[in-house]
């Protein structure tokens, strides 16, 4: 692995067609809204976008490179249905991250965001939101033998986020969404 070239100041990352699961209650296909009350949701999303960080270039010559929206987002919060309405929130504390590893070390960016969506829930199955996302703590590290080990941190941003989730059974949500995050 070796460095190709490296922006550390000001990083766009956009997480553009990022698809989440969430494991929450919703109602059956033919009504809305779902359920209402408090309830814990979990999530995993596959995220892609961003500006490139780093282009790492591997012995055999083939390139990977680090993006600042990329690969994997995990995470877990609240969710509330309000009963008498058509509208939800939702609150997540996730860990985000874009990683390449080799047998001779790695190269990741990652934060911590905090987020925060209220939903429109008057279609079944269906639900439209908005909200904001704080990219908490975020650093690029490169740790790879017979290269020198840096670290660099980022000011915490804070974002917009939009997204369309589907019901695809009781406990399981597909969502589409994009994150704008300087």
């Amino acid at each position: 692995m070796r460095t190709y070239f490296f922006r550390p100041l000001a990083i766009v990352a956009v997480l553009a067609a990022s698809a989440t699961v969430h494991a929450q209650q919703v109602a059956p296909a033919n009504r809305a809204p779902a359920a209402s009350g408090m309830q814990f949701v979990v999530n995993l999303a596959l995220t892609g976008g961003g500006d490139t960080i780093e282009q790492v270039e591997f012995e055999n010559g083939h390139t990977r490179n680090v993006h600042a929206g990329g690969l994997v987002q995990v995470g877990g919060g609240i969710y509330w249905q309000a009963a008498d309405m058509p509208i939800a929130t939702q609150l997540t504390l996730n860990y985000h991250m874009d990683n390449i590893s080799a047998s001779n070390g790695t190269k990741r960016f990652d934060r911590i965001p905090l987020e925060a969506t209220v939903f429109y829930t008057g279609l079944p199955n269906w639900r439209f939101g908005g909200g904001v996302r704080a990219a908490l703590s975020p650093k690029y590290k490169s740790e790879v033998d017979d290269e020198t080990d840096y670290s660099v941190k980022f000011k915490d941003t804070v974002g917009g986020i939009v997204e369309v989730g589907y019901a695809m059974q009781a406990n399981l949500w597909l969502n589409l969404r994009y994150v704008a995050e300087k």
